[in-house]
C-alpha cells in the first residue's frame, strides 16, 4: 500500500528537476540575449566608425583616378591638393587648356571655419594632435606661430546622415527623420612632393631664391642650415660607391646623425620640419607626358633594379627593354649584387681597347631615347611644351 506514494513522491522530484533544469536554460538564454544585443551593436558601430575612416581614403582615391587618367591633361601634386588643367581643350584658342595649370583640386575633407561654433562638439578637428610619446611630441609638425603655440592643422568635418547624405556644413542642422549619424575628416599628401633627406642635400653657392626648383633641398627649411645638410650627406656617403650607401629607412634613423661629430642640432631640426621631410618618394613610372620615366643613373641597382636569374629586373619584375624604370644603360658590365659594376673613366671608349666601359650599341640606344625624334611625339631633348616656362625652349635648344 505504500508503495504508490513512493512512486508519486520520485515523479515529484524528477518534475521539479526539470523544472529546474528548464528554468536554468531559460534564464540563461535570456542572458545571453542581453550581453549579446550590446556586444552586436557594438561591433556595428565599430564596423559603421571603421567604414566612415575608410570614406576619407577611398575620396582621395576616386579624386586621383578622376583627376589624373587622362594622358592629356597636365597635373602636380602639392601638400593636400592637386593643381591640374582644364578638362577639355578649347578648340577657339591657340592654348591647349588641359596643359595649363589652373584648376585647384583639393585632398582634404575642407578648411576649417574660422566663425566660433555654437556647439564645442562642432568645433573642427585638429589633425596635430599629441602623440603622447616620451618625450610628447606632435604629430605632424612642432612649428610655433607669432604667439609661441603650436601650430594647428585644422579641417572641416564631412557629417553623415542616416539616408547616407554628406553634409559639409560647419553647424549641419539636426534632424530627427534624418539624423547624423557619423563623420569624418582628412587630410592627404603626396610624399613625392616633400623634401627627401636622402637624396636632397643641397648645392653649395646655388644663390637662387628658396621658392626655385633648384632649391628644392634640405637648406631651404627651416632652420635647416647647410652644414646640416652636409653632415647628412657624410652620413650616408661615407662608404665607398661600390659598396652602397648608407640611407635612412625611417625618420628615426636620419635622427642617428645626432650623435655623430658635427651632429647636433641634426635632430631638432628634422623633427621641427617633419611635415616637409620624407625618407621615401615613390613617383609614377611616367614622367609629366605619361611617358616611361628615365631615371638618371648608370647603376641598375640604383634604379630600383634587383639582380635575380642571373640578370637585372626592373620593379616590375620584367628585364630590359620591358624592365621599369628605365635608366641610363650604358656600360659593359652592369655587375651583380656580388660583384658590382666598372664605372667608367674618363678615358673610357666603346668596346675597345684597354678600359673597355662603355657599350657602343647600348650608348647608341640611349641617345635615340633621350635626344632623337620617335614619332609620334619628339623626344624629351627636343620637346618644347615643358610646364611653367614662360619660352616655348627645349633643352637641345
Amino acid at each position: 500500500m505504500k508503495t504508490p506514494v513512493k512512486s508519486q513522491a520520485m515523479s515529484l522530484v524528477i518534475t521539479l528537476a526539470f523544472i529546474v533544469i528548464i528554468t536554468i536554460l531559460v534564464v540563461g538564454f535570456a542572458e545571453t540575449v542581453r550581453l549579446s544585443r550590446p556586444a552586436a551593436a557594438s561591433y556595428l558601430e565599430r564596423t559603421r566608425a571603421d567604414q566612415f575612416a575608410r570614406s576619407g581614403v577611398e575620396r582621395v582615391i576616386a579624386t586621383l583616378n578622376q583627376q589624373t587618367a587622362d594622358p592629356h591633361r597636365n597635373w602636380i601634386s602639392q601638400p593636400g591638393q592637386l593643381v591640374t588643367g582644364s578638362v577639355t581643350d578649347d578648340s577657339s584658342t591657340a592654348v591647349d587648356e588641359r596643359k595649363v595649370l589652373s584648376v585647384i583640386v583639393p585632398l582634404h575633407s575642407g578648411p576649417a571655419s574660422a566663425a566660433i561654433p555654437s556647439d564645442k562638439l562642432l568645433a573642427p578637428p585638429n589633425l596635430n594632435v599629441v602623440t603622447y610619446q616620451d618625450p610628447a611630441s606632435r604629430l605632424i609638425t612642432e612649428q610655433k606661430d607669432a604667439g609661441g603655440a603650436t601650430i594647428k592643422m585644422e579641417v572641416g568635418w564631412i557629417y553623415i546622415r542616416e539616408s547616407g547624405a554628406l553634409d559639409t556644413s560647419a553647424e549641419p542642422a539636426l534632424s530627427t527623420s534624418d539624423p547624423i549619424v557619423g563623420r569624418y575628416a582628412y587630410w592627404s599628401d603626396d610624399e613625392s612632393s616633400k623634401v627627401n633627406y636622402n637624396i636632397a642635400w643641397g648645392k653649395t653657392g646655388n644663390t637662387n631664391t628658396a621658392g626655385h626648383p633648384t632649391r628644392v633641398d634640405l637648406s631651404a627649411l627651416t632652420n635647416f642650415t647647410q652644414s646640416y645638410a652636409n653632415t647628412l650627406h657624410s652620413f650616408i656617403t661615407t662608404a665607398p660607391a661600390s659598396s652602397g650607401y648608407n640611407f635612412f629607412n625611417t625618420p628615426q634613423d636620419a635622427r642617428r646623425v645626432e650623435k655623430v661629430p658635427g651632429g647636433a642640432g641634426v635632430a631638432a631640426a628634422l623633427k621641427e620640419n617633419k611635415f616637409d621631410v620624407t625618407h621615401f618618394n615613390s613617383d609614377p613610372n611616367t614622367t609629366f607626358f605619361n611617358e616611361p620615366r628615365i631615371v638618371l643613373t648608370t647603376r641598375p641597382d640604383r634604379a630600383g633594379w634587383t639582380y635575380q636569374n642571373g640578370q637585372w629586373e626592373g620593379v616590375n619584375g620584367k628585364p630590359w627593354p620591358d624592365g621599369r624604370p628605365l635608366y641610363l644603360r650604358i656600360l659593359v658590365n652592369e655587375g651583380t649584387v656580388v660583384q658590382p659594376d666598372v664605372l667608367p673613366t674618363l678615358n673610357s671608349t666603346l668596346d675597345s681597347g684597354r678600359n673597355v666601359r662603355l657599350h657602343a650599341e647600348r650608348v647608341s640606344e640611349t641617345i635615340n631615347m633621350l635626344a632623337l625624334a620617335s614619332p609620334p611625339q619628339p623626344s624629351y631633348m627636343q620637346r618644347t611644351d615643358w610646364p611653367m616656362l614662360a619660352s616655348n625652349a627645349s633643352i637641345q635648344d
